[in-house]
């Protein structure tokens, strides 16, 4: 596969863990990438240089030209360990992300990366 030379953005996301998390992409470079042909694809991790099998793999849906949508479900989410010795901020737990797009030709485009702050899911009785 063949990664593109543009440089992926990054943001860092806070998700609760066993909720819904919704993903809206959109390129907003003046130039003529077009998404169009592609699949989003991502992967969660402990850690950036962590081999091995993702945390969690998902997928996305491209829904314009320059625009797609990642959605992450509540029983994805809840899978997430909540790591007690591993805290973030405000016993959250960190994870590494990153979504990328596929072309049918096999190029590969970096779209995002980032830092995830899961926080433990809280049980109101």
């Amino acid at each position: 596969m063949s990664t593109s030379p543009n440089p992926a953005s990054k943001l860092n996301l806070k998700i609760w863990q066993g909720q819904d998390y919704v993903l809206s992409l959109e390129d907003e470079a003046d130039d003529t990438t077009v998404w169009t042909g592609g699949t989003l694809r991502g992967n969660i991790k402990k850690a950036p240089d962590t081999s091995g099998a993702a945390l969690l793999s998902f997928t996305g849906a491209i829904t314009g030209t320059r625009t797609g949508t990642v959605t992450l479900t509540d029983v994805q989410t809840l899978t997430l360990p909540v790591d007690a010795q591993t805290n973030c901020e405000f016993n959250s737990t960190c994870y590494v992300y990153e979504i990328e797009i596929v072309y049918a030709n096999t190029k590969v485009q970096p779209l995002l990366y980032g830092r995830i702050d899961l926080f433990p899911k809280v049980e109101l009785t």
